[in-house]
């Protein structure tokens, strides 16, 4: 069985991740989805995800992957999502 679980990456020089990850509510908010359409997909691995302690983080080119599924959002929400000014 394949996994699909995805280690971060960090800066080697400053210890900072790499990438965005967004909680599952968050990435429920921005695409306008359920909470549990993300817990599914993450259940039987079939999007991305890390686990940093106790909580579950979706990286934001998994969530990229998502949006584009939904074309008539797809603009504003990858604005949001690489506009590092709001993180």
């Amino acid at each position: 069985m394949k996994r699909n679980i995805k280690q971060p990456t960090y800066c080697e020089f400053c210890g900072a991740p790499l990438e965005k990850y967004f909680s599952v509510e968050t990435c429920a908010k921005l695409c306008d989805l359920s909470v549990e359409f993300f817990r599914k997909r993450i259940r039987k691995k079939e999007i991305g995800f890390v686990k940093i302690g106790g909580a579950v983080r979706i990286p934001a080119n998994e969530l990229i992957k998502i949006i584009k599924q939904y074309p008539n959002n797809y603009d504003e929400i990858e604005k949001l999502l690489l506009n590092k000014s709001l993180f």
